[in-house]
């Protein structure tokens, strides 16, 4: 079950939404909330010209700021983004502590996730001070999974709905693990779980949607499977079938199909990080 949860805090649209899901299962399972913000210091360090670009300080937006005057603003945005965390917690009457850090994003989020169950993530990331806004930092997510041995859930800008659960599952190890420490934090709890299988062959889909509800039924949670047999791009089948059900959270390895043997190269992880409209839980 859950009992401590790690929210990485982004800009104040997303940090509200990460909270808000935050919040929301901290009251399910009487969880404590840490809050995490983060000025990307080595990141700032790497990019600082060695003298002025040139422009008018305070008109010119190329003007060059300096190495200490970039990290007193990175300072103020966590601080900040800190505050508005832990005004929020406070009134839900939810448990929780802040923490300001500096550092490597994705080292600072894997070492503070040791003392969590799970981490939550913005599906697009600003926490790396080089990141563009037009793309989700998929390099960020690569790295907590590979080096952290938590759980994370990536959430999107909008609110999740509170709809069922839907594992995509393709009998791989990654999926194997996912769906382990899906169970094990207590999320499928509410009996609301739907298995997506998506293979060439329909008895191959349905050897493996039924293994993990088989799984899931040891466990004592009720799960629906969905053999889907086609040779469309499997994400774009799952995303259909999570619209079709009204899902609040998709379950799945980090890899995808087992053939894609290239951490997080996958067409099908790749797609579902640009497009995915509701928090995806991922597991390394």
């Amino acid at each position: 079950m859950l009992r401590g949860i790690l929210v990485g805090l982004d800009t104040t649209e997303h940090g509200e939404v990460l909270t808000g899901l935050a919040i929301r299962w901290a009251r399910r399972f009487g969880a404590s909330l840490t809050g995490l913000a983060i000025a990307d210091e080595p990141g700032i360090r790497a990019i600082e010209p060695l003298g002025p670009v040139g422009g008018r300080p305070g008109v010119n937006p190329v003007y060059y700021l300096g190495y200490e005057n970039r990290m007193d603003e990175a300072r103020r945005r966590a601080d900040r983004l800190a505050a508005e965390f832990v005004a929020r917690c406070a009134s839900a009457g939810i448990a929780h502590e802040e923490v300001v850090d500096e550092g490597a994003p994705d080292e600072v989020i894997a070492r503070r996730a040791r003392s969590h169950d799970l981490v939550l993530l913005p599906q697009r990331s600003h926490f790396e001070f080089r990141a563009r806004e037009d793309l989700p930092d998929e390099g960020l997510v690569r790295r907590v999974l590979k080096d952290t041995p938590r759980p994370i859930v990536v959430v999107p800008r909008s609110p999740a709905p509170e709809g069922p659960v839907i594992v995509a599952y393709d009998g791989s190890l990654q999926a194997d693990r996912a769906l382990s420490a899906f169970e094990a934090t207590g999320l499928g709890g509410t009996g609301r779980v739907h298995i997506v299988s998506v293979a060439d062959g329909p008895d191959e889909a349905t050897r493996h949607a039924e293994h993990a509800r088989h799984f899931l039924d040891l466990h004592r949670l009720a799960a629906m499977a969905h053999a889907i047999a086609s040779s469309s791009p499997p994400a774009a089948i799952v995303l259909a079938e999570a619209r079709r059900l009204g899902a609040g959270l998709l379950v799945m390895g980090a890899y995808g199909k087992p053939v894609l043997r290239e951490f997080f190269l996958g067409s099908f992880t790749r797609t579902l990080l640009a497009e995915c409209p509701i928090p995806m839980f991922l597991y390394h």
